[in-house]
């Protein structure tokens, strides 16, 4: 939820731009009405291939695709309309075989409107072997930049005429208000022989962003949970069924998705996600093969929603690359099994 409370006068509250794209602008021309500022918000990117980079979810999976594996990806939420979410991440992991762990790092930053969130990350996670599989507990630390563009802001009594902006507030002008603060996550994983999931909760402290000392942004908790199997089919068909569960425990979102990939090659797949409030979009999977290093995943939402009148779906790709050996070991180590199957 995003929330404004301006001391003594009224309060306002919207939904996150990506649960009600169309009213992020309406959203932000009442907060700007509001002096000082508290707002309270989930920042969660949204994503349809959690399934193919469960790092991106949960850093507790660092390390199970056995070697270098970095992924980067591009998401164009609600196409044609304005002021529609639009984000881009790269992430990176590797087990470390002398630590019996592994280690990644993620950069993000997504444009919700006149918002811009851009999170930079660490993990590090300690990986188990026992009879039943691995289990990996794992730590993120990073830090959250948060930016408000003043200039794409509506205020009730501003002037707006020929390109100048004037809000008719002492505190509010044109520029860029921004702050920053650190980011903490604990992560639980598991991998078995043909199951695997996991539990993440982020920014658990729920620390306060005060941009330039105008806004002040209060974090939520955020909470993840995925699992995901794995099985053979006749014909070289794999079958990798997964659900997702997020929340700020205000909003809950469900995810449900399989895919099918032949000769570990090519793939195809739908999914269904659900909010709170009702469905929210059907999801189209591809999944290319590229080489022995490289694949291309690509998903498109078609909208369930009230919202599927006013814009064109959604659209992101993905790009994989994974080492085809493992690095950093001097000596033959266990072989960390991941039954993903996915390259």
């Amino acid at each position: 939820m995003m929330a404004c409370k301006s001391r003594g006068r009224h309060t306002v509250s919207a939904k996150i731009l990506y649960i009600r794209a169309v009213r992020i602008y309406l959203v932000m021309i009442i907060l700007m009405a509001c002096c000082p500022l508290i707002l309270s918000a989930q920042q969660a990117p949204q994503t349809s291939l959690s399934m193919m980079n469960p790092y991106r979810s949960i850093a507790a999976y660092a390390g199970f695709d056995g070697t270098l594996s970095v992924h980067g990806a591009y998401r164009s939420q609600w196409s044609g309309l304005q002021g529609s979410p639009e984000g881009q991440y790269i992430s990176g992991h590797l087990p470390i075989y002398r630590w019996s762990g592994a280690v990644g790092g993620q950069l993000e930053s997504e444009r919700l409107g006149a918002l811009v969130n851009t999170r930079i990350s660490l993990s590090y996670n300690y990986i188990v072997q026992a009879d039943w599989g691995y289990l990996s507990v794992g730590l993120l630390a990073g830090a959250l930049q948060q930016r408000i563009d003043g200039s794409a802001l509506r205020t009730p009594e501003g002037e707006y005429r020929d390109g100048s902006v004037n809000h008719r507030d002492p505190r509010l002008g044109p520029g860029n208000y921004a702050g920053i603060i650190p980011s903490l996550g604990l992560s639980v994983y598991y991998v078995g022989d043909r199951v695997e999931g996991g539990l993440q909760l982020s920014d658990f402290l729920r620390p306060v962003v005060s941009l330039d000392d105008v806004i002040e942004v209060q974090q939520t908790a955020k909470f993840t949970a995925f699992a995901a199997g794995h099985y053979s089919l006749p014909y070289d068909l794999i079958l990798h069924p997964s659900v997702m569960l997020q929340s700020d425990f205000v909003q809950w979102q469900t995810e449900v998705a399989a895919w099918v990939e032949w000769r570990n090659s090519y793939g195809l797949g739908l999914g269904y996600r659900d909010l709170t409030d009702g469905a929210e979009s059907l999801l189209l999977l591809a999944h290319l093969r590229l080489g022995a290093k490289w694949t291309l995943s690509y998903a498109h939402d078609l909208g369930l929603s009230s919202l599927q009148t006013v814009h064109t779906g959604s659209h992101e790709v993905m790009i994989h690359y994974k080492l085809t050996r493992r690095i950093g070991v001097a000596t033959p180590a266990p072989v960390i099994h991941n039954p993903r199957l996915l390259d």
